[in-house]
């Protein structure tokens, strides 16, 4: 049976397939670029959005804004000497003598989603009509616009994070933005998914469109000995080129852990059906999570009893298990009938088969246990050691 029919029954999310050698004359329009060898594979509408390098647009409630005052000329011209002097004397040069200042509203908590939409739409218009008499307004129309070179807007999202936000135009346009848009959600735009190492911002895909059946298709190469990766559009033409190979080995561990850890898929799948709201997607390899005799893997206590270890074959074992570890952690918000929002932690803990190496000759058989469940792909071999969640502002 086809190992992907599973997707195919409830319409569970994946990312990636293995990929497949294929002939050139699959690529007709771009024999001449490609490098053989040619390796394709079949990736889903969210590995696409996360590979992407286009910008998204999420959406974040403004809060608040930082204003930043015109400087003397003196310190302009101090500002520009700074820039050649070592990075120790910058510092004290850099200091402006008009510091920004910023102005955040107190945000009551969120209210729950009504079901009732006429009382929601009534709710709203409340607050549309309490919010010229807010504090923050108030101070936003008592700037003193003259002195000002720029206004950032302060926007937070559900998970409670800050960011700040680039709003267009002279001063007279900012102010206009915020004065139409403070304590409401706007949408803010990211140069791309991939927001910094290993971290994804996942808020702009819409996974209530996700479909199993949507597949594209990813090409690597060689290219000057390195490998290239694009993803391809119509008439066999690329339609984005992936910025890194990393991404594609993020991808990887990815469907590695929806295909290992349970909760990890079913976790994504609330996302895909609606019944959560999917915020970050983090892939950390410096995780270092150390075991005891107690507190061993549950992978490894049926493992421990079937091989028959001694205290000391434990040790051995346990100084191994910190090692090249992978946490690939899934931030959302489950929805709540409570009107509760708060940010749910998915820890899908991946293990490098590389860091047992010195059990097959000390503990042969506990390695090929492992053995058997790891799994192999372009990022490595890797098998599921831990299944983690957490909860924010738990004690």
């Amino acid at each position: 049976m086809d190992k992907h029919l599973k997707y195919k029954k409830n319409n569970d999310i994946w990312v990636i397939r293995p990929g497949k050698y294929i002939n050139l004359d699959k690529l007709s329009g771009l024999s001449n670029e490609f490098g053989k060898p040619i390796k394709e594979y079949q990736i889903s509408d969210f590995a696409k959005y996360l590979l992407s390098p286009q910008p998204i647009e999420v959406n974040q409630r403004l809060i608040g804004f930082e204003v930043h005052y015109q400087q003397s000329w003196l310190y302009n011209i101090k500002n520009k000497i700074s820039r050649i002097l070592p990075a120790k004397y910058q510092a004290q040069m850099d200091r402006p003598v008009y510091p920004p200042k910023s102005y955040i509203a107190k945000v009551p908590d969120p209210i729950p989603d009504l079901a009732d939409k006429n009382f929601k739409a009534h709710i709203d218009n409340l607050n549309n009509k309490l919010l010229p008499y807010s504090i923050i307004i108030k101070q936003l129309k008592g700037l003193e616009t003259s002195r000002i070179s720029k206004i950032l807007g302060i926007c937070k999202d559900l998970a409670g994070n800050r960011s700040y936000l680039n709003i267009q135009g002279d001063i007279d346009s900012q102010t206009n933005y915020l004065n139409r848009n403070l304590l409401k959600n706007v949408g803010a735009r990211l140069d791309m998914a991939h927001i910094a190492d290993g971290l994804f911002d996942i808020r702009g895909f819409d996974f209530s469109k996700f479909n199993y059946r949507n597949i594209h298709r990813l090409i690597k190469f060689m290219k000057d000995g390195k490998s290239r990766y694009c993803v391809m559009g119509v008439k066999d033409q690329p339609q984005y080129w992936v910025k890194s190979s990393r991404l594609i080995s993020y991808a990887q561990l990815l469907e590695q852990s929806l295909r290992a850890d349970i909760r990890f898929k079913l976790s994504l799948n609330k996302c895909v059906a609606g019944k959560a709201k999917p915020q970050k997607l983090f892939f950390n390899n410096k995780l270092e999570i150390e075991y005891s005799a107690v507190h061993m893997p549950r992978i490894y206590q049926k493992a421990i009893e079937t091989c028959a270890l001694k205290h000391t074959d434990q040790d051995i074992l346990l100084n191994l298990l910190p090692l090249m570890q992978i946490g690939i952690s899934l931030n959302f918000i489950p929805d709540s009938d409570c009107g509760e929002h708060k940010l749910v932690t998915d820890i899908a803990v991946l293990h490098d088969l590389r860091a047992l190496e010195p059990l097959k000759e000390k503990l042969p058989q506990l390695f090929a246990e492992i053995d058997k469940i790891a799994v192999i792909s372009d990022a490595g071999k890797f098998y599921l050691l831990d299944s983690i969640r957490g909860y924010q502002n738990e004690k």
